[in-house]
């Protein structure tokens, strides 16, 4: 209903008085719904009105040659419309978006891996890279690492408790299974 009240032309009577100084103004109508025309009034020092029309973007000075009726009848120029739609589904654009390509190329590694892994010659690598046959072979078959023997035997050797029993890390850790309330 407010948005029908706002499109009927409204008519405007501009009557300079006292509290109002001579001199030129923008008058313009700010709505949320509707753009008005806009106009500059002059207040001439005899309390006559002048009435121009002010295209936006127009120098304030000099005044326009033309001069519109007076009272002032304001028509409403355009209605704002707010809503735009949602953009529909593109898939060709989802994947041309630069973290689905990076995720599409590590999937793709990930899976071509282990088939690159099947087609080397083993014997040939070892003799090429010395090194990193060694260190695919220290795998255990879980394809854990496995570690030095020295780090191995430093891990497992007794712990000395405040108590003075000694433990060892695997019993201490069979021990504390259960929360003690």
């Amino acid at each position: 209903m407010s948005v029908l009240r706002l499109l009927l032309p409204q008519i405007i009577l501009i009557q300079a008085s006292k509290s109002v100084p001579p001199g030129s103004y923008a008058l313009t109508i700010l709505t949320h719904d509707v753009y008005f025309d806009q106009y500059r009034v002059d207040v001439l020092p005899d309390e006559t009105v002048e009435v121009r029309p002010y295209p936006p973007g127009t120098p304030f000075e000099p005044p326009a040659p033309v001069k519109v009726a007076h009272p002032i009848t304001f028509t409403p120029r355009h209605v704002y419309d707010y809503y735009t739609p949602p953009p529909n589904f593109n898939i060709a654009g989802m994947l041309s978006s630069p973290m689905v390509l990076i995720m599409i190329a590590g999937g793709a590694m990930m899976l071509a891996t282990p088939y690159l892994m099947n087609q080397i010659d083993m014997e040939e690598f070892q003799k090429e890279n010395p090194k990193l046959a060694e260190a695919m072979n220290r795998r255990d078959i879980r394809g854990r690492f496995i570690t030095h023997p020295s780090l191995d035997a430093m891990m497992n050797e007794p712990v000395q408790n405040t108590q003075g029993s000694t433990s060892t890390p695997s019993a201490s850790k069979a021990k504390g299974k259960g929360k003690k309330r």
